[in-house]
């Protein structure tokens, strides 16, 4: 390629922002995925205090001026604002089983004196050793113990995204800092190339380029392939970066390699050879395997900038 990287900046001599660093998890995030497993465990138990939201009601119709409803069941969820029952939701609010009050239901308002049968409510199984003993994790008996099996079974993946969190500042850095020529006829080509395949891509998975996400103008093959390849034209920088930091490593991708792949990820979807090569791209196919290799292979140096 004409394009590529001129003058690399040295990412080593960043300082790292702390905020990168950072990875540990949180009692507070251990507290909040409790809270959200003993919703699983909840159960359902009669009332008698005051109704609050969330509560479901069963309520007898004692009079109302339709004469269909008196006598009638009619159930109120408050909190939930189904429609027609607004108003009576609101007015169950603070009362009791066997209380009697007036309302209204119905899109039309109609009055209607209505007699709390019967309160359900939706208990939770508090935070606590119980609900841990019902999660059925071996060797998990306490929120201790659950606190620790929590973090251990978090902690090389938090590590390594927080590592990732870090390459990618090195990258942006690097892009922004090192010396780059860019062929604009290269990166045109490089572009329109992409666009094609990736039109050609979303096409027979389904989706259709030419269906514009906003307004109603359907696009010919061509607008939609240049839409495309504007955006692809985005991802030229760090893929000639990409690319370098590759070479410097040694690490070298050849056609054979990209074909040799593509045909044997494509007949395992039962996609011929040239049908295959037509869904893919060599340069996508390339900033694929360098990104891969350039995370991986700075993963390790990565971490060791991250908190102890």
């Amino acid at each position: 390629m004409k394009s590529g990287v001129v003058s690399c900046f040295d990412y080593r001599t960043l300082e790292i922002p702390e905020e990168l660093t950072k990875w540990k998890i949180s009692d507070e995030e251990i507290e909040a995925e409790l809270k959200a497993l003993s919703g699983d465990y909840a159960s359902e138990e009669w009332a008698a205090d005051q109704v609050r939201a969330g509560d479901s009601l069963r309520c007898i119709c004692l009079a109302g001026s339709d004469e269909l409803l008196k006598d009638r069941v009619l159930f109120l969820y408050p909190g939930r604002a189904l429609p027609g029952a607004e108003a009576a939701e609101g007015a169950v609010l603070g009362k009791k089983c066997g209380d009697v009050l007036e309302t209204f239901v119905g899109k039309q308002m109609r009055p209607v004196k209505l007699e709390i049968a019967g309160v359900m409510r939706r208990v939770t199984l508090p935070v606590g050793d119980e609900l841990v003993k019902k999660l059925e994790i071996p060797g998990v008996f306490t929120v201790e113990d659950y606190y620790c099996w929590y973090r251990e079974q978090h902690r090389e993946e938090r590590r390594m995204k927080a590592g990732y969190g870090i390459i990618r500042y090195w990258l942006t850095e690097m892009m922004e800092r090192s010396e780059i020529f860019v062929d604009e006829e290269e990166k045109r080509e490089w572009s329109l190339t992409r666009g094609r395949a990736f039109f050609e891509g979303m096409l027979a998975s389904g989706y259709d380029l030419r269906i514009p996400s906003e307004g109603f103008e359907i696009l010919t093959d061509e607008q939609a392939i240049e839409k495309a390849a504007k955006e692809q034209a985005e991802r030229f920088v760090p893929f000639l970066l990409l690319e370098y930091l590759c070479r410097q490593d040694g690490y070298v991708l050849t056609k054979e390699d990209y074909e040799k792949e593509i045909i044997e990820a494509g007949a395992a979807r039962g996609l011929g050879p040239e049908e295959s090569k037509r869904r893919s791209e060599f340069s996508m196919y390339l900033e694929v395997r360098y990104q891969e290799h350039v995370f991986y292979g700075k993963s390790e140096e990565a971490q060791k900038k991250l908190e102890d």
